[in-house]
């Protein structure tokens, strides 16, 4: 029981010291979810199954992207697989940053949350593989990409206190302009937004004025002429929004970042046995069913954004491929210096696959690692 609830306490002061708004609150929840595990974690479904339990899951994106349907597929899984116990009540667009979800998370105001991984840099510089440009070129290689890393992520969000449900891929980023951009040096003195410091870094160093903001701010920012590009995959909803200001859409393909759905560690551990394993069963069918779609619904954006009038440029010119890949190749070696001797095994197997990797590593990290992470 003790040593439960000293794992507790120091994962709610590595959160506390990482994003100090979350201090007191980390630190309470945390230790009442472990002290209710240790006290009814005996109990069956059977004997909590008059006990409906509501649960919220947030994300701020639409209804209609990745990362909505994520939520969606998961909520519809998990409720079939609880036989009701747990009451899913989805929310979307919602209006918070990545800081206070981690905190609504830990704090029991959100029971599950979607997070874009390239947000989450703060917790481990492994959570910006996703985003390396030009790493992944293919829903393949991005799909052999994350199953070699997920334990990793696994673990780091174990040790920040998050328990990983659902990774789920974007398709692949494109840039949004007002003007075509046949050649690196239409990029030039773009002011583009970008959705993560690194790819920023990227187009600045290209000659763009480039700034990472959240995706909820960019239809200000376009209409008031502060920016006139846009790095995004244009998902759903999202691409009906950018293809109303940015008519024009070259194929980059620059990353295929991947978002997670997570709850408290401790508040999983807390449930009965019976609960947590009907919680895995959900989030493995949604996982698989994110990522078979993938190659479908990017060839439905590209169609959706067509029927809106957008011009799409595929594949880009070879010089502004060049010169962004020229960037990206920088930036993995930056990456590199700070990421885990783990995490750059990771990249080292992915850069490694055709003679490490089979067909059978797709699924099969998140059916391997369902207990402990150590």
């Amino acid at each position: 029981m003790w040593s439960r609830l000293i794992t507790s306490l120091r994962v709610g002061l590595y959160l506390a010291f990482l994003l100090p708004a979350m201090k007191t609150a980390i630190l309470i929840r945390t230790i009442y979810f472990t002290v209710a595990g240790l006290l009814t974690g005996s109990e069956s479904c059977a004997d909590v199954g008059a006990r409906r339990a509501d649960w919220s899951m947030v994300t701020v994106y639409p209804q209609d992207t990745i990362s909505g349907n994520s939520l969606r597929v998961f909520a519809e899984r998990v409720a079939i697989e609880t036989r009701g116990y747990v009451g899913p009540h989805l929310q979307y667009r919602a209006q918070r940053d990545t800081e206070q979800l981690l905190l609504d998370v830990h704090s029991g105001r959100v029971d599950v949350a979607d997070l874009f991984g390239g947000d989450l840099d703060v917790l481990d510089p492994l959570f910006e593989l996703s985003t390396l440009p030009f790493l992944a070129q293919s829903e393949e290689d991005a799909s052999t990409l994350e199953c070699l890393a997920e334990i990793e992520y696994r673990r780091a969000l174990a040790s920040a206190g998050l328990h990983l449900l659902v990774m789920s891929p974007w398709p692949p980023t494109g840039l949004w302009s007002r003007k075509p951009i046949s050649s690196i040096r239409d990029v030039v003195d773009l002011k583009i937004r970008t959705y993560d410091r690194a790819s920023a870094s990227v187009f600045a160093n290209v000659g763009a004025h480039a700034v990472s903001l959240p995706m909820g701010d960019v239809k200000q920012q376009v209409r008031s002429g502060s920016i006139n590009a846009v790095l995004s995959s244009g998902d759903g909803a999202v691409g009906d929004t950018l293809a109303g200001m940015l008519p024009n859409f070259a194929d980059v393909r620059y990353a295929f970042p991947v978002s997670f759905l997570v709850m408290s560690e401790g508040r999983f551990k807390a449930l009965p046995a019976e609960v947590q394993q009907q919680l895995t069963s959900a989030s493995h069918a949604a996982q698989r069913a994110q990522w078979q779609v993938l190659p479908q619904r990017m060839e439905t954006n590209y169609v959706r954004m067509r029927e809106n009038g957008v011009s799409v440029q595929r594949p880009i010119t070879l010089d502004l491929r060049a010169a962004l890949e020229r960037e990206g190749r920088v930036r993995a070696v930056e990456w590199s210096g700070r990421a885990r001797p783990a995490v750059r095994a990771v990249l080292a197997a992915y850069r490694n696959r055709a003679a490490a990797v089979g067909n059978e590593c797709r699924w099969s990290l998140g059916e391997a690692f369902d207990g402990d992470l150590g």
